[in-house]
């Protein structure tokens, strides 16, 4: 049904997503058309990248993500592709957690003694959806998604930070 439809989608997800695109092609239930080629490597310790083209023509998606130990960790988004392609960038939190916007900014609440800020790129746009989490067949729970809206292409890196505040 609709609700397993969505689960598959890309906006489902924690990641970059073009446009209104899907990153492969899913049908039925349990089906996959059309599979993005995959590419990922580690870099060093801290730092892993990785690469996908299930967007077609839109782009390539490239992600690199970097841990910062117990500080938290950053990645940086970008399209290789069309120039100026409309993207959302969403991070899915834990059920229970909560997250505010303050400019470019989000801070989230984990639990009562545990805050994290993420903090995204200028130019783009901040906001708090909510969402489900789904552990499970047949259950889902509502969830906060702290979603980014902008604009990206090949000239620009979208950095994200995720960091406790203490």
């Amino acid at each position: 049904g609709t609700e397993r439809d969505f689960q598959r989608s890309t906006a489902a997800h924690s990641t970059l997503q073009i446009e209104a695109l899907e990153q492969g092609e899913p049908f039925g239930s349990f089906r996959m058309g059309r599979r993005p080629h995959v590419a990922g490597r580690r870099m060093d310790a801290r730092t892993v990248s990785g690469e996908h083209d299930g967007f077609g023509r839109a782009g390539v998606h490239r992600r690199r993500l970097e841990w910062e130990g117990p500080r938290g960790f950053s990645w940086v988004d970008r399209v290789d592709g069309t120039a100026g392609r409309p993207v959302a960038v969403r991070l899915g939190l834990a059920p229970g957690a909560l997250a505010a916007v303050e400019a470019e900014r989000a801070v989230i609440e984990i639990s009562g003694d545990e805050r994290l800020c993420l903090t995204a790129p200028a130019g783009g746009v901040l906001r708090v959806e909510t969402g489900v989490y789904c552990e499970r067949f047949g259950s889902s729970t509502r969830r906060s998604v702290v979603v980014w809206r902008g604009v990206a292409d090949a000239s620009r890196d979208l950095r994200f930070r995720l960091a406790r505040l203490v």
